[in-house]
């Protein structure tokens, strides 16, 4: 007696070719184009017994935890929705139009590239790379131009990188300049009142706002009732600039209290609307605060005064370096991408956490290095002083690994390794540009190949 045929599959399984499949279906058979969970169609036609064929190959992703770099933060990648912008291969800032989820058994590629953050995906997720001519060719093309030892910008899966071969991240384009900004802000529970108590606030975007921006990223914290900024108390510079401009925005006179056992000055803000707004912008907590969306898009004569409050409150300036340091991950990343768009090389670096010889426990920190020549006087120009290091960074084309290339930052590959994984993983769906960035690279949405060997691709996932 022969086997019962299997039924056919519900609803969910008749995709078009160009729709993502689902969750758990994750083949193709060539012959009727369902969809199913295993490598072999086991459809029984009213014909003839089960179609049996090789069905076309998985579409390949990244794991859960995958920052992606959207607007106005970086968000892992199971939390970007179609609500998100993500930033694109073109410099630009796209919509999301979908979310692909799957489950995947298999081995991840970790690529860790000089000055970005390590990124993981699959082995046949394209990146946007640039890799060397033919090693017979290097010498006589290095006689003529160093850029011919390059070729062109090309997608390449992770699985065919080498050590050596450059990364591009893009670096954002888009300008939207605003004079002033609106925002409601809700006091009702710091009242204590049953119905909505809102402010209003009409907030110009000027050098003054920018600057308070720039100082309570870097040294102010929040509650429901006050805003207090905390400055070493030999700073007096940048405790008056801070209520001065209180005054001029807001008529509203902070006040500072000095504590000379710990070596620092309090700027107390004791106004609840006004510290609700701040925590509606940037957020509170050291680790979660970021820069609000519109801020990343503002032309760079008012973002170069969130770079200066922004250094002056936890950068370094001294005889070995100049560096800026953020338990905030995200807010470290943002900074990163403004002085890119200053033309300002630096790379981004993880510090783990740790406990000092003192016994004082000390949270993972990212630090954003400059170290180039070049850069560091660009920034010298920002923060309106000057350079005086003992040790300076040359700009000769053998020491320079980051490098600023027709709109993107190329950085050499540094280490490549395969580790094993079993998990969901996911893709985007981008509209327009097919591309998003994540945290160390450019990724293409993902691909799926018809399994003849051709290497020719049947769908894009996501356009």
């Amino acid at each position: 007696m022969s086997e019962a045929p299997l039924k056919l599959p519900k609803p969910l399984a008749l995709y078009l070719p160009t729709e993502p499949p689902p969750f758990l279906y994750a083949y193709r058979c060539e012959f009727c184009l369902f969809w199913t969970k295993d490598e072999k169609c086991q459809i029984v036609s009213e014909k003839g017994p089960p179609h049996n064929n090789r069905i076309a190959a998985e579409a390949w992703c990244l794991p859960p935890n995958a920052l992606i770099v959207s607007n106005p933060a970086c968000k892992p990648i199971e939390q970007i929705t179609s609500l998100d912008t993500v930033l694109s291969h073109d410099g630009l800032y796209h919509n999301v139009t979908g979310v692909s989820k799957r489950k995947y058994e298999g081995f991840l590629y970790r690529v860790k590239a000089f000055g970005e953050p390590a990124f993981e995906c699959t082995e046949e997720h394209p990146v946007y790379i640039k890799q060397r001519i033919d090693k017979r060719k290097r010498v006589w093309a290095r006689t003529r131009s160093r850029k011919r030892i390059w070729g062109q910008p090309a997608w390449k899966a992770v699985k065919d990188l080498r050590i050596g071969d450059r990364i591009l991240i893009p670096i954002p384009q888009e300008t939207r300049d605003i004079s002033n900004i609106q925002i409601k802000v809700d006091v009702r529970e710091q009242y204590s009142i049953p119905s909505h108590f809102y402010h209003v606030f009409d907030v110009p975007i000027d050098d003054r706002f920018m600057t308070l921006a720039g100082y309570y990223l870097s040294e102010g914290h929040v509650n429901a009732y006050r805003l207090i900024f905390s400055f070493h108390v030999d700073e007096p510079q940048y405790h008056n600039e801070v209520i001065a401009n209180f005054k001029d925005l807001f008529n509203f006179i902070p006040k500072a209290y000095p504590y000379k056992t710990q070596k620092t000055t309090a700027i107390l803000v004791r106004n609840s609307p006004l510290s609700q707004l701040f925590f509606t912008l940037f957020n509170k907590g050291a680790a979660n605060k970021a820069i609000p969306s519109w801020m990343m898009y503002l032309p760079l004569e008012k973002q170069r005064f969130l770079i200066r409050s922004l250094w002056n409150g936890d950068g370094y300036w001294g005889h070995y370096g100049i560096s800026y340091t953020s338990v905030s991950k995200v807010l470290a990343y943002q900074l990163h991408l403004l002085l890119l768009r200053a033309g300002i090389i630096s790379n981004l670096v993880t510090n783990r956490a740790k406990t000092d010889k003192r016994g004082i426990s000390h949270r993972e920190s990212y630090c954003v290095n400059i170290s180039q020549r070049e850069s560091q006087l660009k920034l010298a120009n920002i923060l309106g002083t000057s350079v005086k290091l003992k040790t300076v960074a040359t700009d000769s084309p053998r020491g320079v690994r980051l490098r600023l290339e027709d709109g993107f930052l190329t950085t050499p590959i540094a280490q490549i390794e395969r580790i094993p994984y079993k998990g969901p993983v996911y893709n985007l769906e981008v509209e327009g540009s097919n591309s998003f960035v994540t945290m160390g690279a450019t990724c293409h949405n993902c691909l799926l190949w018809w399994p003849n060997g051709k290497n020719e691709p049947f769908s894009w996932i996501g356009g």
